[in-house]
């Protein structure tokens, strides 16, 4: 259990003990202020509770009950002061409902972290009353918590006592275990409250956390499986595989591709498989596990549709993602999600209405949405150079949530460049680096500096960002606007080509971000949008193996002098022998072929698109002329729109780079057998 399940089994004691002891009649104010509460009418209940107060300021009862109230609507310190004067006016015959009050008040402050006044309070209710077993079980649970092993077996002992056919003690022991590494004994308790227990699911739980424990990985993602096939709406053995993605990501794919060909008519299993493509980054894989849910009448269509959305967002894919959101708030028009990720991708697409509307529906829906929304529209206005009224919107963030480091970046910027307030733009810009801490996707603090005029500092972060989320085209874009703002076009159109050639295609926003003026006039620029601004979807596509397929392609491969292998392939069905280089980005061939293509009838000027710097086996970049092969075959399977690299130098090697490999599979050489083994696209990693 954890500390967030804990709570929330606390808040649920509140509610039960209320309803069990206040049903009874004991004063008609008490009884319909029980009923009240158990019908979710607070307003009434607390009106009958005012009542028998104003008759009985001294009533424990009513204290108590006013101060669960409280409870619910998260006042704890009004709760608080209510437990206490109940505690205060108590007799000594109001032992049993003294017991009650200390055991709640016990409760917030468990919530509350402070477990000192929390075991006190469980201590006294227990010896005010020992037959009440949650009270033995919650404060066995926080000695668990503070690492009080001894003590928290002690009272799961003491429990047992209690409550003989209760599995709980057995499991919390089991727990304790586990956590000091004794598996043996985790494992022997975990099998006697299995006897007790009724429920397989809380037991399948408990040794799912016990072989994780002790790095039995696939044993754990065994009883997981076992988990969500008593309840597919598990939280923990989905957050138990997506922790097992980072360690054994081919084997969790494999079990769920199996188990999702087992229960063909169950979506959890594709759903399940989208979140670790996902957690992965493979974004396309995860939206080909939805596509089927989508194009369904299944329950979790919506789920799918949401899914998928987050997908192409991931992809930079605005124009799907608004698509998507159409559909689902067409189906359900009351999720502020749907409007917040259209209205998202709508401003990316310069849609600023469609945008504007959206984010002020998402928080009208859900006011956690505030901060951000508002965030948003400040940058909204900022666009459309209406600067007191960004101003105003950050502000607004910044009252709903002053944790929001991006809120005070985006203002200091406002104040500084457009309101020449540069004492209030220097205060924003030291918040937001106080507030904005570690390496991070979304770390901001390096504009901050830049406005602050350390650029040594700035580029300091931008690189360690880099470093650690290389994979990723938006720290690319992110660092193309950093370097714009500080004057360094150069690197900034570097950056701006890298993050275009890792997919990230907002074009829109890129002509208008105003990030990026300093280099707007550069030809570069205008060469590099203009050579990305026609990019297909469809340019990136190609036919993916069925996730329940088993075969595996073989390819004849020839071994070279230099150890090197060769593999025959079509370009455009012009046949040509590539050197197998799992170093190279793309594919590559010399001026002399392309100019044989050409001559031929391969290719026509009209394939060629531009130049980009080439990265080849040494990890050196050049500058080549990119050619596009709309057919590219290898061993029976074709893949279109292949960008290749001509190299400049006729004595270049022709080599097949990753753009075709990552594309095919996974890709093994048999070196024995001299073959190139493929293997479907499930097994990937």
């Amino acid at each position: 259990m954890t500390m967030r399940h804990f709570i929330l089994s606390i808040i649920l004691v509140f509610q039960g003990v209320y309803t069990v002891l206040y049903s009874q009649e004991i004063t008609y104010n008490l009884t319909r202020a029980a009923e009240c509460i158990t019908n979710e009418d607070i307003d009434t209940a607390k009106e009958y509770l005012n009542k028998e107060l104003q008759n009985n300021p001294h009533s424990v009862k009513g204290l108590d009950l006013l101060g669960y109230i409280y409870f619910r609507d998260r006042n704890y310190g009004k709760a608080i002061s209510l437990f206490n004067k109940a505690i205060e006016y108590a007799r000594k015959k109001d032992k049993d409902d003294l017991s009650i009050v200390y055991y709640h008040r016990a409760g917030i402050h468990a919530i509350l972290g402070d477990t000192v006044k929390s075991i006190s309070d469980y201590k006294k209710s227990i010896s005010l009353n020992s037959d009440n077993p949650q009270a033995f079980e919650e404060l066995a649970d926080i000695y668990f918590y503070i690492g009080d092993y001894d003590y928290s077996n002690s009272t799961y002992e003491q429990l047992m006592k209690l409550d003989s056919g209760n599995p709980y003690p057995y499991y919390g022991i089991a727990r304790n275990a586990y956590f000091n590494n004794d598996f043996h004994e985790a494992r022997k308790y975990i099998h006697k409250g299995e006897l007790l227990d009724s429920n397989k699911e809380r037991s399948y739980i408990m040794k799912m956390r016990v072989e994780s424990m002790a790095n039995n990985y696939t044993q754990a993602l065994e009883y997981a499986i076992k988990i969500l096939k008593e309840n597919n709406t598990n939280s923990e053995a989905y957050s138990e595989i997506m922790n097992l993605t980072d360690t054994i990501y081919q084997t969790v794919v494999d079990r769920i591709i199996k188990q999702n060909f087992l229960e063909k008519e169950n979506d959890i299993w594709n759903i399940l498989l989208s979140h670790v493509y996902m957690q992965k980054s493979q974004y396309n894989k995860a939206i080909e596990c939805l596509t089927p849910i989508v194009n369904s009448e299944s329950e979790n269509k919506l789920l799918a549709i949401y899914l998928t959305a987050v997908c192409n967002d991931c992809l930079y894919k605005d124009e799907e993602v608004v698509k998507l959101m159409n559909i689902a708030i067409e189906i359900d028009s009351t999720d502020a999600d749907f409007y917040y990720h259209r209205a998202y991708s709508s401003f990316f697409l310069q849609d600023f209405d469609l945008a504007e509307q959206d984010f002020k529906k998402a928080m009208e829906l859900n006011k956690e949405y505030g901060y951000f929304c508002y965030y948003m529209l400040g940058w909204i206005k900022e666009m459309d150079k209406d600067y007191e009224a960004a101003l105003s919107c950050y502000d607004m963030s910044i009252a709903l949530n002053n944790t929001y480091a991006y809120s005070y970046m985006m203002k200091g910027f406002i104040l500084k460049d457009y309101l020449n307030k540069q004492k209030e733009a220097e205060q924003a810009f030291l918040k937001c680096i106080e507030l904005d801490k570690g390496i991070e996707q979304s770390s901001c603090r390096q504009y901050a500096y830049v406005g602050l005029g350390d650029f040594n500092k700035a580029i300091e972060i931008n690189d360690s960002i880099i470093a650690k989320y290389s994979q990723d085209a938006g720290v690319y874009y992110d660092a193309a606007c950093l370097y714009s703002r500080m004057g360094k076009q150069e690197e900034a159109i570097l950056f701006l080509r890298k993050c275009l050639v890792n997919g990230y295609l907002r074009i829109k926003h890129i002509e208008s971000d105003n990030d990026l003026d300093s280099i707007k006039k550069s030809s570069e620029y205008h060469l590099l949008l203009e050579q990305f601004r026609n990019k297909k979807e469809s340019n990136d596509k190609i036919t993916l193996t069925p996730l329940n397929s088993t075969e595996v392609l073989e390819i004849p491969l020839t071994l070279r002098r230099s150890g090197t292998y060769t593999v025959k392939c079509f370009l455009n069905e012009m046949p040509v022998s590539l050197v197998l280089d799992t170093g190279s980005t793309n594919v590559s061939i010399s001026s002399i072929e392309s100019d044989y293509m050409l001559k031929n009838g391969y290719i026509s000027q009209n394939d060629f698109q531009g130049y980009e710097n080439y990265q080849n086996a040494t990890g050196d970049y050049h500058k080549a002329r990119v050619l596009l092969i709309k057919k590219f075959r290898i061993g029976g399977k074709v893949i279109e729109n292949v960008r290749a690299s001509v190299i400049p130098n006729q004595e270049a090697p022709l080599l097949l780079g990753q753009n075709v490999l990552n594309r095919l599979g996974k890709v093994e050489i048999d070196p024995q057998k001299k073959i190139l083994k493929i293997y479907p696209f499930h097994e990937l990693q």
